[in-house]
C-alpha cells in the first residue's frame, strides 16, 4: 500500500508537470537560416527568389515582396550560411510552430515566446519588422503583433521579441512582415516558450497533497 500510494501521487505530479512542459524549450524551427535548396534556388550571389520560401509559407504562401536572397560579397555576410529572406513593404512569411516529432505545439494562457531573429537594414532606411504568434483563421494568440526597428545597415543584429500567450491554442505560427521604408534582410529565426509557472505549481502542489495524504493516513493507522 505504502509503494502504492506514494508512486501515485508521484505520477499526479510527474504528469501534470510534464504535461504542461511539453513546449517547454526551444521550438523545431524549420529553415531557421534559409539555407534549404538553395543550391537549386539562389545558387550565385546577387540570386533571389520572388514569392518562395521553403518551409516559410504553411497556412499562407509567401507575396512577391518576400523570397530568398543570396547577398553579393559587397554586402554584409549572412550570420549562419549564404542565403537570407528578405522582405520589403508588405512581404510577410509564416510558419507553424512545432516540436521536433512534427506535432503542432499547443498554447496556454500565460506561456512566454521569445522569438530572435537577425536582422539588417539593406537600405539604410530603417524599415520596420513587424512579428507577431497567431492561430487560425489568422488571430493573434499574444494579444497583437510587435513592431521592431530595423537600424543595422552596416551588419546584422539580433532583434528580441517576447510575447505573452492572452488567447489558449492549439496551434500557433510565427509571422513575420516588413513595414515600409525599405527592404529587411533576415536570418536564423529562434524561437523558444517558456511555460506559464503558476499551473506547475498548481499540478506540483496536487502531487505533494497527494504525499502528505499518504503519511496523514499511515500515522493515523499507527
Amino acid at each position: 500500500m505504502k509503494t502504492r500510494l506514494v508512486v501515485v501521487s508521484f505520477t499526479i505530479l510527474m504528469a501534470g508537470g510534464l504535461a504542461h512542459q511539453a513546449a517547454a524549450g526551444p521550438v523545431a524551427v524549420l529553415n531557421p537560416s534559409f539555407e534549404d535548396n538553395k543550391a537549386a534556388l539562389v545558387p550565385s550571389d546577387g540570386n533571389f527568389t520572388v514569392g518562395v520560401v521553403p518551409e516559410w509559407e504553411d497556412n499562407f504562401p509567401a507575396p512577391a515582396s518576400a523570397g530568398l536572397f543570396n547577398p553579393p560579397g559587397t554586402e554584409p555576410t549572412p550570420p549562419n550560411g549564404d542565403v537570407v529572406l528578405f522582405l520589403n513593404p508588405g512581404g510577410f512569411v509564416v510558419q507553424d510552430l512545432e516540436n521536433g516529432a512534427g506535432s503542432f505545439i499547443p498554447f496556454n494562457v500565460g506561456d512566454t515566446i521569445h522569438v530572435e531573429v537577425d536582422a539588417h537594414d539593406r537600405n539604410g532606411t530603417m524599415p520596420q519588422l513587424r512579428a507577431d504568434i497567431r492561430t487560425l483563421p489568422n488571430t493573434s494568440i499574444v494579444g497583437g503583433s510587435q513592431l521592431m526597428v530595423v537600424n543595422d545597415a552596416v551588419g546584422y543584429s539580433t532583434l528580441f521579441y517576447e510575447f505573452t500567450v492572452a488567447t489558449a491554442a492549439s496551434q500557433g505560427f510565427l509571422v513575420f512582415d516588413g513595414v515600409a521604408p525599405g527592404q529587411i534582410n533576415l536570418d536564423n529565426v529562434r524561437v523558444t516558450v517558456v511555460p506559464e509557472p503558476a499551473s506547475i505549481a498548481i499540478w506540483s502542489l496536487l502531487g505533494l497533497v497527494g504525499v502528505s495524504g499518504y503519511w496523514i493516513r499511515r500515522k493515523t493507522r499507527k
